[in-house]
């Protein structure tokens, strides 16, 4: 018979287990369940801690890139001259960390990470075919958002708020998808391939595509070096195939006399300037939209530049560098690369884009981070081998 403390215990882990599982699917629709289910990630998380007496540390290589970033942002409380709204983002970072932390510390089973790869894969499946919905229909089924005009041409948003938000989802969940079908080897989920990048093109986000096709070429390069002759086939095809303003929109892409790139690099040089006032710690975040009332910088490091000065990105890049030494240095087991590569599009895509302060695309982005480091780190070469005991041995991560 369990105690009341065990028993505490065993429905804390239930609890965080469920919202653990529950948040990718909540970032497609619902942004204030988001932020409802980190709030209970956290609090269970800590309070199961509590109820077994047990450090809320992790491993040290990993918590003092988190800490370094986390005292940038309060290093950068100090030129804020918002300071409210400032450090009501840093609060943000913090449950972002957390995130991270409690994933590498969750997810360190073969089932768990399986059956969240599953959960990630069929909920874009879902969210794909809400964006052909919309197409079809004019609005999708989630919350009814009508199609983005663009030239001759509509973007797809599905249940995002924009065409880019959509395009970053993609672009991050398609190497995982590829690593389930590795893993499981079902033609069941190659239908899906299709569907995503059907509405990925048509959301005609540049930044989702070039984020997209580096991080397939990694995958390739790891796990099957003729997909990377297959994809330039593949890319040669479309280019027959495919409407003229997508292909009008690649040939845009690296064009630098184009609109949209002349205004972005117009706000990077007044974001450049802004950093220059305080280089090392930087202006607070919040600062460049509340100082020069443009929004974001549509450049992630920038912003972090800006924001936190030069100690918050360097301490961003050992985050990203800590992940992806761990994540590619193992043994290249298929989980590993497809979550590896799943951050490096974000990364990527970040050079064009500010997704890591928009609260969806930003969740997915510190949860799929944790669940690397738990992937590099807690799932070693003996885990496995004790865990493939009872379970058939072509279907290791």
């Amino acid at each position: 018979m369990m105690d009341d403390k065990s028993k505490m215990i065993t429905w804390t882990t239930k609890i965080l287990d469920c919202s653990l599982l529950t948040l990718p699917v909540a970032i497609t629709f619902s942004r204030a369940l988001v932020e409802i289910l980190l709030v209970v990630i956290i609090f269970t998380w800590i309070f199961r801690a509590l109820l077994e007496r047990k450090t809320l540390c992790v491993e040290i290589p990993f918590l003092l890139p988190l800490f370094f970033f986390f005292i940038s942002g309060v290093l950068a409380l100090v030129h804020a001259p918002f300071l409210f709204k400032s450090f009501k983002e840093l609060l943000n970072i913090l449950e972002y960390l957390f995130l991270a932390m409690i994933a590498r510390d969750q997810f360190r089973s073969e089932k768990k990470i399986l059956l969240l790869t599953k959960i990630i894969v069929y909920t874009s499946l879902v969210i794909g075919i809400d964006g052909i919905v919309q197409h079809c229909f004019g609005h999708d089924l989630i919350h009814g958002r009508v199609l983005q005009p663009f030239q001759e041409a509509f973007r797809l948003t599905a249940s995002f708020s924009h065409p880019n938000g959509l395009g970053a989802y993609l672009a991050m969940s398609f190497p995982i998808l590829l690593s389930l079908i590795y893993q499981e080897r079902r033609w069941i989920y190659f239908p899906i391939i299709p569907i995503l990048l059907m509405v990925l093109a048509l959301t005609y986000s540049r930044g989702a595509w070039v984020s997209l096709f580096f991080s397939l070429i990694l995958f390739a390069w790891f796990k099957n070096r003729k997909m990377i002759v297959a994809m330039i086939l593949l890319i040669l095809l479309s280019w027959f195939i495919l409407p003229s303003s997508i292909t009008h929109r690649m040939q845009d892409t690296f064009n630098f006399s184009n609109a949209t790139i002349q205004t972005r690099l117009q706000t990077w040089k007044g974001a450049w300037d802004l950093f220059l006032k305080h280089p090392v710690t930087g202006n607070g975040l919040k600062s460049f939209s509340l100082l020069l009332q443009k929004g974001y910088v549509h450049n992630c490091y920038l912003q972090i530049l800006v924001e936190m000065g030069a100690l918050g990105l360097l301490s961003f890049l050992w985050i990203l560098g800590y992940f992806f030494r761990g994540l590619f240095s193992c043994q290249r087991k298929t989980f590993n690369i497809g979550y590896g590569c799943s951050i490096l599009a974000f990364t990527i895509h970040s050079l064009s884009d500010t997704h890591l302060y928009s609260i969806p695309i930003a969740t997915f982005f510190w949860l799929i981070l944790g669940i690397g480091i738990s992937l590099s780190s807690t799932l070693s070469s003996t885990e496995y081998l004790d865990s493939s005991i009872n379970s058939k041995p072509s279907k290791t991560l």
